[in-house]
């Protein structure tokens, strides 16, 4: 399945590091080859007046393949002092991330991080 996705903002739109955090402008198109839920999800539900969702056929010219998960999250991470984790320790950055904001979230009084 490939879901176009279509800018209707005139500034740049920055898409997701997943679609290769492609830049588009206003009433240029990006074919995704992935599901309608999951580009959806993924954009952050994002308003039909500043992004256009639609299904189309495959094979689109350029269409993007999402990456499984943006290669910074997948980089390895080496813990400089393993005192400081609790064990398991991470070995991606993008569990050290996840890790820490899990922390800051909790001492915040379950408050979103801004």
């Amino acid at each position: 399945m490939t879901v176009q996705i279509k800018s209707r903002v005139p500034s740049p739109f920055h898409l997701p590091d997943e679609y290769g955090g492609k830049v588009i402008s206003e009433g240029q198109s990006v074919y995704i080859n992935d599901t309608l839920v999951n580009v959806n999800a993924l954009l952050g539900q994002l308003h039909p007046s500043l992004i256009e969702l639609r299904l189309v056929p495959n094979g689109q010219p350029n269409e993007i393949t999402p990456a499984p998960s943006p290669a910074h999250r997948a980089a390895s991470y080496v813990v400089g002092d393993a005192a400081k984790w609790a064990n398991p320790v991470p070995t991606t950055v993008g569990a050290a991330l996840d890790r820490l904001a899990a922390r800051l979230f909790t001492v915040g009084t379950n408050t979103p991080i801004p």
